[in-house]
Parts: C-alpha cells; sequence; structure tokens
C-alpha cells in the first residue's frame, strides 16, 4: 500500500474519531443537570434522549435535547464529507512527494466516509467517553446525521416518524420503523452522480449497507422496549407538562 493510501486511510480513521467525540457530547444530560440539577439517566427509563427528557423534564428541554442531538449528527457528518479528502491531501503533501496524491485521491469515497462517520456518531451518542459511556439510543443523531448525507432519507423518515407516532402515541415502535425505513431511501436518495474509484457504481449499495448497521444499532438500543412491545406493556407518549 502506498503512503498516500495510509494517509487517507490515517485520515479516515481521524474523521471517525472526531465523529465519535462530537457526539459523545450528550445533550439531554447536559441540560437536566444544568436546568433540573439532576441527571436524567436516573429518571424515567434511564435513557439520555429526548423522550424520557421529555418526560422528567417537559417539553423545552425535549426539543433542546432534539436539536442538539441532531445538530451533532449534522454536523459531525459534513466535516466528513467536505473536509475529509483535504485533509488526506495534506497528510500526503507532508511526505515531500508532489505527485503522491494522484490516483489515489479516489481511494474512498468521502461520501462512504460520511456514512462511516454516522456510525462512529452512533457509538459516540450511545456510548459518550465524557458520560461514562452510557449515552442515549439515537434516534435524533440518526437523523441529524442523514441529514447531512441524504436530507430527502432523513425528512422522509422523519415523517413516518410523526405519523407513526400520531397515530400509535409509542415513540420505540415509531423510532424502529422511521429507522427502517432511513435504509431503502438511503440507496434511492444516495448521488449516485459522484465518481470515485473505491466502490464505484456500488456506492449506494454501500451507503445502505452502512445506514442498515446505523438502523441496526439504534434497533438493538431498543431492545428492553422490544420486549415490552412484544409483551403489549409498552406505555404510550406522554410530556410531563411545564410548572
Amino acid at each position: 500500500m502506498t503512503s498516500a493510501k495510509v494517509a487517507i486511510l490515517i485520515s479516515v480513521l481521524v474523521f471517525c474519531i472526531i465523529a465519535y467525540l462530537i457526539c459523545s457530547v450528550n445533550f439531554a444530560i447536559i441540560f437536566t443537570k444544568k436546568f433540573m440539577h439532576t441527571d436524567v439517566r436516573e429518571h424515567g427509563s434511564g435513557n439520555a434522549g429526548m423522550t424520557n427528557v421529555m418526560r422528567t423534564a417537559g417539553k423545552k428541554l425535549g426539543i433542546l435535547t432534539f436539536l442538539g442531538d441532531f445538530l451533532k449528527g449534522t454536523v459531525a457528518v459534513l466535516l466528513g464529507k467536505y473536509l475529509f479528502l483535504d485533509l488526506a491531501s495534506l497528510l500526503v503533501k507532508l511526505d515531500d512527494n508532489a505527485n503522491a496524491f494522484k490516483g489515489a485521491e479516489n481511494f474512498l469515497n468521502p461520501n462512504i466516509v460520511a456514512f462511516l462517520m454516522g456510525v462512529f456518531c452512533l457509538l459516540g451518542h450511545m456510548f459518550p467517553i465524557f458520560f461514562d459511556f452510557k449515552g442515549g439510543k439515537g434516534v435524533s443523531t440518526i437523523v441529524g446525521s442523514a441529514a447531512a448525507f441524504s436530507p430527502f432519507t432523513a425528512l422522509i423518515s422523519f415523517i413516518v416518524f410523526l405519523i407513526s407516532a400520531f397515530t400509535s402515541k409509542i415513540v420505540s415502535i415509531s423510532s424502529i420503523i422511521a429507522v427502517s425505513v432511513a435504509v431503502p431511501l438511503s440507496y434511492i436518495f444516495f448521488d449516485k452522480s459522484s465518481e470515485y474509484v473505491m466502490f464505484g457504481s456500488y456506492q449506494a449499495v454501500v451507503a445502505a449497507l452502512l445506514m442498515a448497521v446505523m438502523s441496526g444499532m439504534v434497533i438493538l438500543k431498543h431492545h428492553e422496549n422490544i420486549k415490552r412491545l412484544i409483551k403489549g406493556e409498552e406505555k404510550k407518549f406522554s410530556a410531563k407538562k411545564e410548572g
């Protein structure tokens, strides 16, 4: 493997670590500690996410939590989508070989790197290094990440979530349905016009597979909810009234 390709792989690792660290900032924990002087993980379901914040602290903090978790996913993925090749190019140039980057710049597709960073965003949100590796289930963050690499995927998935939540009043099943729908949508709306050597015409398939990994992570985080759904014991959503 050439030094240029090694440099690009190092760039991928760097961006994945950055995505993990950005998404380790858990707004559910931060907001409840700041405004409620308590840790949301000590209340309700014990989950550090929007739904538990709404149930514990009310709609306002719940909405702020959603926006924070949504935006951190968006920001992290956009960094990879638009700055990945710039960093890779810089690392290669440090090798004092002006032509090293030529031919290697397409070694890994930055659009695919964006999806890969989405995986690490979820890892950061679910297992935040700043909060004892106990985070949320990742629904808001996966929507934010999807908005960065596939806006229509995020929009349609969010609409599906709202319709399901409105009709069923059960957030968990609505979340599972929404992230499941995102998998085929990420293939349909992937930008197939981009031309990169690695993955070539299979770019959209790889993107959908990475989205499937993300969706699978979110669904696995809902395993307790799934057990309650099977037993018919899952509670319907109700937010705490603002005092």
